[in-house]
């Protein structure tokens, strides 16, 4: 008798049979049938090529595969120092410096990330700081840096005008320092103005100041920056652009301070909650009103 022939396609369509209801077209028992290459509702090509998609963040951008986690985001190799303040003042950046929390203390139940901030409640009689030693890290002699945190100010009857931030100096009358300016009502404060001084050897040849924000229960992100344009103050993304001076900052051979203004006496000091510091040099992170970050650098 004759074999009946086959090939392939007739063997996957069962709609060719004989008046007797047997399908045409039989595969031979020797030869394995062929995969049908076709995707199946739901199913996936396993070695289909994923688009990478182009992530914004600070700096370059990363190309990262969808569902992957970052390696990275804003601890990149421009950061001087990176704080956390979760447990302590440990500097989590690439390069760690060595702070030293002088009476200080990590609380967990006020954060802005992480589960825990730094609070400071000093007074010329109690000095609350934190300080690490210089370092060419805080060399800001190109003229490009900046600096960010999260800072949640506390209402106190007091006299003093300033709430200190950041500050550095190599003599009494050349320095880089950045507080908040404050405004009383009763004898309380109520307003804080970011603000960014550069002093050199007497003259001050950079301000940057913006809007001021109502003292409340929540954190306001902070940042302060320059690049060889301009100078740059924000609270919460809303950013205020001054002229740049060629002054030259350097003050790398000084001691870094935050939450205490050195140059007065009696010594002024912040009050406080402190979180997510971040120091860089040689790259200003932002230039133009802003979305400020959702969680912590890492």
């Amino acid at each position: 008798k004759c074999r009946p022939t086959y090939n392939r396609r007739d063997a996957r369509d069962n709609s060719k049979r004989d008046a007797g209801g047997r399908m045409f077209g039989m595969l031979h028992p020797l030869e394995k049938p062929v995969r049908d290459r076709r995707l199946l509702p739901g199913r996936r090509l396993a070695l289909r090529r994923l688009n990478p998609i182009q992530e914004k963040r600070e700096g370059n951008g990363m190309v990262i595969l969808p569902g992957r986690r970052k390696a990275f985001s804003g601890n990149d190799s421009y950061v001087s120092t990176l704080l956390h303040l979760d447990t302590d003042v440990s500097d989590v950046s690439g390069t760690p410096k060595k702070w030293t929390n002088y009476n200080g203390t990590i609380i967990t139940s006020q954060s802005k990330f992480g589960g825990g901030s730094l609070v400071l409640s000093g007074t010329p009689e109690n000095e609350e700081y934190i300080w690490t030693p210089g370092h060419s890290d805080f060399n800001f002699s190109g003229g490009i840096f900046s600096i960010d945190m999260w800072v949640r100010p506390t209402k106190i009857s007091s006299g003093i005008a300033f709430y200190p931030l950041y500050q550095q100096y190599s003599t009494y009358n050349t320095y880089i320092y950045a507080f908040l300016l404050l405004t009383y009502v009763s004898k309380l404060i109520t307003q804080c103005k970011p603000f960014l001084q550069v002093k050199y050897q007497g003259d001050i040849v950079a301000e940057a100041l913006c809007n001021s924000f109502n003292i409340t229960t929540s954190f306001k992100h902070l940042y302060f920056g320059a690049d060889t344009e301009h100078y740059y103050a924000a609270v919460d993304g809303d950013i205020y652009v001054t002229d740049y001076t060629t002054a030259p900052i350097n003050y790398g051979d000084s001691n870094v301070w935050i939450g205490v203004n050195n140059l007065s006496y009696p010594y002024q000091h912040y009050n406080g909650y402190l979180d997510e510091i971040r120091i860089s040099k040689g790259r200003c992170r932002w230039t133009a009103d802003f979305t400020p970050p959702v969680k912590e650098y890492y």
